[in-house]
């Protein structure tokens, strides 16, 4: 099991920098395609850093305060922070 979480932790970290990647190249250059990129690479690795957490609970493979899970969560939660932040600067 601990393998598992291990990859899982891992997959979310890469996946949550990908988000953030992708929310700042739609920020640069506004391309629907980054947006839908950024979107779904944020719900991706948001669930598999909400199952790494789950895991990690439930079979107490880490006692850490910050693990990979809560990291990925923050990263992935970037794309939707940001485009919340731009859409609301530029309300008319």
């Amino acid at each position: 099991m601990e393998k598992i979480t291990r990859i899982l932790g891992t997959c979310s970290i890469i996946i949550g920098v990908l988000a953030a990647t992708t929310t700042l190249l739609f920020l640069v250059k506004p391309i629907r395609f980054f947006l839908f990129a950024a979107m779904l690479s944020g719900l991706i690795g948001f669930l598999a850093s909400n199952i790494y957490i789950f895991l990690n609970l439930r079979y107490k493979v880490s006692e850490k305060k910050v693990t990979p899970g809560t990291l990925g969560i923050l990263l992935c939660s970037v794309p939707i922070i940001m485009i919340l932040v731009v859409k609301a600067l530029h309300h008319p």
